[in-house]
């Protein structure tokens, strides 16, 4: 069995943000990560200013990962648009750029980036597919929305977690000029899309849907075009050019969070905290319970203490984007929180606001 100092199982934002942080404080670090090439996933590409902070202490700015900036939310109720304006300065951004950004500048701070999949965890350490064993005086899970043995999540409930799903497209001078600035979001009876230009000039569309929405529709295809008859906006983009396949997860356990360690290990990012994309920040939450944990770890802390922590910290935010979710999936709810917002909506920029989860310099929990 091979033994190093912290062991992190995942080489996404969660994942490296630990790494590089560990690593310029001088902690023997090993990453485990199953894509040999960063790709896009099923991320919408939403990072606000807390996460964008956490890159900064990171050493990554706007520029490196081709940000693009986004002022506003426009939200649909498919016969009117409402355009409000965001308390911050988000970005857009190409998850493949910045996963392959942040992997690079862990190994340039001296972690030890290997290729490998992790296929169960205990308290003696984590399994990889090839046979071999691996040990740590601290591990770190990391694995996003991928479930690992031995240290499984919940779903919202039994058959019920949501479906993720996400495409690129190649839009149009139209759609560029409307796009600019802004990130589109789409409500629909049991689900949500979000849409935003990408650094490169490509759009992002992400779904949010329930599984048994997807389920009773048909599949993806039948779904979007149950979508389209319901949104006239989003009938508009299936008619722009699909780059790729649509990528898709299972059992999204959003309002889910981590009371405890797995196995001794501590949980980052998705493994820690799933919330509600509609408000709130995937990205953001894996990048800053990287560093909070690596804070924790190089502080003397221990992960069982780091869980509790930061859970309490997430209850809140989640508990936000939980109720505008269910809110905007049930068409009477979805009415009058637009009506609320034509009439005062200072409250959405506030919702979005109070999700965030930010690590301070040197915390502990």
């Amino acid at each position: 069995m091979r033994r190093t100092g912290a062991l992190i199982l995942g080489g996404g934002p969660a994942g490296c943000a630990a790494a590089i942080r560990l690593a310029t404080a001088d902690h023997a670090v090993t990453v485990v990560e199953r894509r040999r090439t960063m790709d896009d996933g099923v991320c919408g590409g939403f990072l606000g200013p807390d996460g964008m902070a956490a890159l900064a202490e990171l050493g990554i700015r706007p520029a490196d990962i081709d940000a693009r900036p986004i002022r506003a939310v426009r939200v649909s109720d498919g016969r009117h648009n409402r355009s409000i304006a965001l308390p911050f300065t988000a970005h857009g951004i190409s998850r493949a750029v910045m996963d392959t950004l942040l992997m690079d500048r862990a190994r340039l701070a001296g972690a030890e980036v290997r290729a490998g999949v992790v296929r169960s965890l205990d308290a003696s350490g984590a399994r990889l597919a090839s046979g071999e064993q691996l040990a740590a005086d601290a591990i770190m899970l990391a694995t996003g929305k991928h479930g690992l043995r031995g240290s499984p999540r919940r779903a919202d409930a039994a058959g019920r977690g949501a479906v993720g799903l996400r495409w690129t497209i190649r839009p149009d001078r139209t759609l560029l000029a409307a796009l600019d600035g802004m990130v589109d979001l789409i409500p629909f009876r049991h689900g949500y899309a979000g849409v935003l230009l990408r650094g490169d000039g490509t759009a992002n569309v992400c779904l949010s849907v329930a599984q048994d929405r997807l389920r009773d529709a048909g599949g993806t295809d039948a779904l979007l075009s149950e979508l389209a008859s319901e949104q006239p906006g989003f009938a508009a983009l299936l008619d722009r050019e699909r780059l790729g396949p649509v990528n898709s997860v299972a059992d999204v356990p959003y309002g889910w969070r981590a009371r405890r360690p797995a196995h001794g290990a501590y949980r980052l990012g998705d493994q820690a905290a799933v919330i509600a994309s509609i408000v709130g920040d995937g990205m953001a939450i894996a990048l800053n319970s990287g560093v909070m944990a690596a804070n924790a770890l190089i502080g003397g802390g221990d992960s069982a203490t780091f869980q509790s922590g930061f859970a309490r910290t997430a209850q809140r935010p989640l508990a936000i984007a939980q109720a505008l979710r269910w809110g905007t999936e049930r068409p009477i709810a979805r009415r009058a929180l637009f009506a609320l917002a034509g009439i005062a909506p200072g409250w959405v920029a506030r919702a979005a606001a109070a999700t965030r989860i930010v690590a301070t310099p040197g915390s502990n929990d």
